[in-house]
């Protein structure tokens, strides 16, 4: 087995595992080291005694084990490549002989055909007889019954093959996209420039140029970085792509979350007001995010966060106009969206596996906003879009309100 250049522990195990006498010795210096010792130490150093030869060898077959589940994949695939390499050259090595044999055949001519190569198209290129006026017509009518059963049986190889292949960038695309979503929970403009850029390559891979998700999640960093007119313009394609999900609730929720952005990146407050309180139809911006989530009933703890965040940008929109009985509805709405949000997490206790740390983060900061807005009639400005009074920070700190968006846990 192979531990790589860098795996220096690897090694190491590798050389205790493998020298029956290296393993004898550090037992027999454990033992020698612990047998003044009392109590507990001494019970732990009379079982090394009796057990420490047992213990090394069924370490070093839990080792080998390991080793061999960590490395089989990536010798197989050293060795399918090198494989192919050598497979593509003898290939195009026999085929021109072969079609040298059929336009300009020479008597006795032979070809050693590659033992790989489908038997039906093995049987065409070892075909001798094409110059033969007596048998031609045969040895022509075999070689295309033969050829067409061959061609057959490479298609479905190769059918398979390919959906490996789409197989195999879909997993290069998982992984880019999870590299760039580590990279946007970091703060500052270069953690956010790096999502960008593996986000942007995810989507460059055959096949994935309209994966919605990981455009959505291009959209959130391009409005974090401030380029907003690139922002709007992914937002609509999010909107477009989400129009082909066959869920109806699931193109609800991805075109709420859009249209609420793109009311945040909006240069005019009221036109992002107009955007927020538009209903499900006959306003130039409808369908309104807001409604859009009402008719998802019910939502998870995730969706209840988004929408108490929308709420709050509404309540801010209609403070700016002095719109009173708005900004109290909504701020009312903000509050009862995260105390359902709570309690949905509560609802949840049992399920094991699921951090909800970062998710009670937000809805203790929405509560801290919307009680502020209640009680002090102040705003939090630093998490509101660029237009607000913060509208001077650099571009790259505009729109705060999106640096904790959990897109993955609610698309």
């Amino acid at each position: 087995m192979e531990c790589g250049s860098q795996e220096t522990l690897c090694h190491v195990l590798t050389w205790i595992t493998e020298n029956e006498l290296a393993a004898r010795k550090i037992n027999d210096a454990l033992v020698k080291f612990g047998q003044d010792t009392t109590g507990t130490t001494a019970l732990v150093v009379a079982f090394l005694q009796k057990y420490g030869s047992t213990i090394v060898g069924l370490f070093g077959a839990a080792f080998g084990a390991w080793k061999w589940w960590l490395y089989h994949e990536r010798v197989l695939h050293k060795r399918l490549d090198s494989y192919i390499s050598a497979r593509d050259a003898r290939l195009r090595d026999v085929r021109d002989k072969a079609l040298d044999a059929v336009q300009r055949p020479a008597p006795g001519q032979t070809l050693a055909a590659p033992s790989f190569v489908n038997r039906d198209l093995k049987a065409v290129l070892r075909e001798n007889r094409w110059d033969n006026s007596a048998v031609a017509p045969s040895v022509f009518m075999s070689a295309d019954w033969q050829l067409a059963k061959a061609i057959t049986s490479i298609s479905n190889k190769l059918s398979i093959a390919e959906r490996e292949a789409v197989s195999l960038r879909q997993e290069l695309c998982t992984a880019y996209s999870l590299r760039g979503a580590v990279a946007s929970a970091r703060s500052g403009a270069e953690a956010h420039l790096d999502a960008l850029s593996h986000f942007r390559t995810a989507l460059s891979l055959p096949g994935h140029a309209n994966d919605l998700q990981i455009k959505e999640l291009e959209a959130h960093q391009l409005r974090k970085l401030g380029h907003f007119d690139a922002a709007q313009e992914a937002y609509e394609v999010v909107i477009e792509l989400a129009r082909n999900l066959p869920s109806e609730r699931d193109r609800d929720i991805v075109t709420a979350r859009a249209k609420r952005y793109l009311a945040e990146i909006d240069g005019s407050s009221y036109t992002a007001y107009l955007r927020m309180r538009a209903g499900l139809e006959g306003s130039p911006y409808a369908p309104g995010p807001i409604p859009l989530m009402d008719r998802c009933q019910p939502l998870s703890s995730w969706e209840w966060v988004e929408k108490g965040d929308a709420h709050y940008f509404t309540a801010f929109l209609a403070h700016e106009y002095d719109f009173n009985l708005i900004e109290d509805r909504n701020l009312e709405d903000a509050h009862a969206a995260y105390e359902a949000a709570l309690r949905a997490i509560r609802r949840k206790r049992w399920e094991i596996g699921k951090s909800t740390s970062r998710l009670r983060k937000r809805i203790r900061d929405g509560r801290r906003r919307v009680e502020q807005a209640r009680t002090q009639n102040r705003y939090d400005r630093a998490w509101l879009p660029r237009w607000s009074d913060q509208a001077q920070k650099p571009a790259t700190e505009v729109s705060g309100a999106g640096g904790n968006q959990a897109v993955p846990e609610t698309t």
